[in-house]
């Protein structure tokens, strides 16, 4: 078994979200969040998660014990923020599942593992936090 090298992981994550960007748009929106900020698909489609503080930033409460992330705006699209602000709890019109038809349609390794399973949407959450730790920053800041 082969293990794949960053920049492989970022050209195919890059190709993905360009696949997207033509085939769903929608997707591509949720997707592009996700793979920016190193997001969980549920912290990106839940709107209910969100603040937006005095300073313009966004306050995330992650998935994972309830912690808060701040969140900067410029590295979110203006499609993005535009639904955040609309109060929405459902930022995609898009369910979970079909998010993940899109994912798994998309994505250019179909045949790719982890261990004993498939490459499921958390791949893009790590390809972030490799991008940052090769970037200098430690587990913690990341």
């Amino acid at each position: 078994m082969r293990i794949l090298e960053l920049n492989e992981l970022i050209r195919e994550r890059d190709n993905f979200l360009s696949l997207l960007s033509f085939s769903s748009h929608e997707s591509y929106i949720i997707f592009k969040a996700v793979s920016d900020n190193g997001l969980r698909i549920r912290e990106a489609m839940d709107g209910t998660r969100w603040q937006m503080l005095d300073n313009g930033e966004y306050k995330l409460k992650t998935c994972k014990n309830g912690e808060e992330r701040l969140i900067n705006p410029s590295v979110l699209s203006g499609e993005y923020i535009a639904r955040l602000k609309g109060g929405s709890k459902n930022v995609s019109v898009y369910s979970y599942d079909t998010l993940l038809r899109h994912f798994s349609r998309c994505f250019v390794f179909k045949n790719a593992r982890v261990g004993n399973k498939n490459v499921k949407t958390h791949i893009l959450r790590h390809i972030k936090a490799k991008e940052l730790s090769v970037n200098g920053l430690s587990i913690k800041e990341i």
